[in-house]
Parts: structure tokens; C-alpha cells; sequence
């Protein structure tokens, strides 16, 4: 995924070669870490076998239906990749064109940012997810408490009226809140979130993109595939994006998510981000229930 990517494929043969979104997840029990903590930044193995890199090609290899791989870059390295460009990129998939303007081989590799890289490592490495909130249950009761409370009475002694000050004990009926922490849940449910202040959304926001992002770009890898022509941007790009989110869910999953929260984020993602892209290639009119690029199996899970 790009601002601008370069090389693109025509989409017209490819409604019967794009998975329906019928991918399996990892075997990873939900929220837990598929990564160790502190782990060496994403692109410091000179050979590109990593384990964020060995991890998301994993991933991508899965949603392409073949071996491919991932390869995370170092700042400097994707500055050098991009510079000609001109244009802010996130990842990206390398083709070959042959004399004619066809694919000559297909595209086996994804090149990601640094910061995609970042963003992708720090969630995988993460229990419970940076993406869930703490579900809390907030009830009222009514109790009886012991107070002691201060009782004045009047008495009369030998003729004469005098005030008697006594503490004594009392049972009285009392409303309490009782508040009980749950298990991390989704933050983002029917089309709002639940917690989580401006910085808390703003780190939300940088997760689900990178998420997306290697979606997006295996979605590329089954488009990029030897023998097929370059089409307008337009056609790659927005199918690319749209199946990307309905296949974000499964990213979450295989890094290590419960499949609600893994839900929730592309959710989100269609809710919050996808609006963003309107006038862009990223965009299409067709990606929405029921739509032309609607490829989830019938009744098999919610939108996206």
C-alpha cells in the first residue's frame, strides 16, 4: 500500500482468482504474543529472515496461496527505495514488466516501511493486544452498613429538664457502585469506540494501518502474477484496499489477536480510515456490503 503505487495489474480476470476470504488464522491462543518482547528492530537482520519478517511472510504467504516473503527495511534503505517515487510510501510489491508491459514473473515479495514494520512487531509482541480495553461491569447495590451516629434526648431528673448527648449504632440501607474488571476486550464496537482517549485512538489508528497494509499488499500478490497486463491504478488499488479490510481480520488473528477484537479493528478500519480515501484509487463506491468487491463466503461473517 502506497501513495501512489507504480505498478499495477488489470482486475478483469481476477474476480475468480481472489480468495473469498476464507483464510484460517494461527494456532496462537487469542491475545497472546507471537513474538518475544524487546525484540531487535524489525530490519536488523542483514539477511531479511527476522522474526517479524519470517512472521508476516507467514501471513502473507497464507493470504497469497503461495511461498512468498515479507522484507522490512531500515529507514535509511526505504528512503533509497522510495526517493524516486516521490510520494509517502508504506509498502509496496516489486514487479518485473516484460517488452510488452506484461508481468514477467510473479511477484514472490512485499517491501514494507520502517514504521509499518514497527507497528506490525510491537502489536505481534503485545499481551493483551495495544488494540483491547479493559471491560469493566458497573453495578449498583444496595447494602446495610453499622454507623454510629450521635442521639440527643431530653430527661427529666429530681424536676429539672436537661439534654443527653449518646452515640449509638445503626443499621441503614446504603447504595454502592461495584466496579468489576473483566478480561481485555474490543475497544471499537457498533460503530463507536468505548474507551480510550485522543492519544489512545491516535496509536489505534497507526496499529490498524499497519495491519492493513500487509493485507493490502498480499492482495497485490495474488493480483501481480506473471503473464498479466498493467491496468489504471484505479482498478488495483481500491481492490486492494477493499479486500484488504475484509482480510485485515485474518492479519490480526495470525499476529496473535482474539478473533473480536480482530474483528472490531476492521471495523474500524472501514469505519474510521476507509472514508479518508474518498477521491483517491483507494477508494470505490463498489466496496460495501453485498457490493462488486464484496468477497466474503455468504453469511460468513460480518463486514467487513
Amino acid at each position: 500500500m502506497a501513495v501512489g503505487r507504480q505498478l499495477v495489474l488489470a482486475l478483469a480476470t481476477l474476480a475468480a482468482a481472489l480468495p473469498t476470504a476464507a483464510v484460517t488464522s494461527a494456532s496462537a491462543q487469542p491475545g497472546a504474543a507471537t513474538l518475544p518482547p524487546n525484540a531487535a528492530a524489525p530490519w536488523s537482520d542483514p539477511t531479511h529472515h527476522g522474526p517479524l519478517e519470517q512472521l508476516a511472510g507467514a501471513v502473507a504467504s497464507t493470504l497469497a496461496g503461495r511461498q512468498v516473503a515479507v522484507r522490512c527495511e531500515s529507514p535509511d534503505a526505504w528512503q533509497a527505495l522510495v526517493s524516486a517515487s516521490g510520494d509517502t510510501e508504506l509498502g509496496f510489491v516489486p514487479l518485473q514488466l516484460d517488452a510488452a508491459g506484461t508481468i514477467a514473473d510473479d511477484a514472490s515479495l512485499v517491501e514494507l516501511s520502517p514504521q509499518v514494520c514497527l507497528q506490525l512487531q510491537q502489536f505481534a509482541a503485545a499481551a493483551p493486544k495495544p488494540t483491547t480495553c479493559s471491560q469493566r461491569t458497573v453495578r449498583t447495590a444496595v447494602v446495610q452498613r453499622t454507623r454510629r451516629v450521635t442521639v440527643r434526648r431530653r430527661v427529666i431528673e429530681r424536676g429539672r429538664s436537661r439534654l443527653v448527648t449518646s452515640t449509638i449504632s445503626r443499621r441503614v440501607r446504603t447504595a454502592v457502585r461495584r466496579v468489576t474488571a473483566g478480561p481485555p476486550g474490543p475497544c471499537f464496537r457498533d460503530g463507536r469506540p468505548l474507551a480510550g482517549g485522543n492519544a489512545f485512538w491516535s496509536a489505534y489508528a497507526s496499529t490498524a494501518t499497519a495491519l492493513l497494509v500487509l493485507a493490502h499488499e498480499s492482495v497485490h500478490l495474488v493480483q501481480d502474477r506473471a503473464g498479466r497486463p498493467l491496468p489504471p491504478p484505479e482498478q488495483a488499488e481500491s481492490e486492494a484496499q477493499c479486500v484488504g479490510m475484509q482480510w485485515l481480520y485474518a492479519v490480526a488473528e495470525q499476529l496473535g489477536d482474539s478473533p473480536d477484537d480482530a474483528e472490531a479493528i476492521a471495523q474500524y478500519a472501514y469505519d474510521d480510515l476507509y472514508p479518508s480515501f474518498r477521491g483517491t484509487p483507494y477508494w470505490s463506491p463498489a466496496c460495501a456490503p453485498g457490493g462488486a468487491l464484496d468477497r466474503r463466503t455468504p453469511g460468513t461473517r460480518s463486514w467487513p
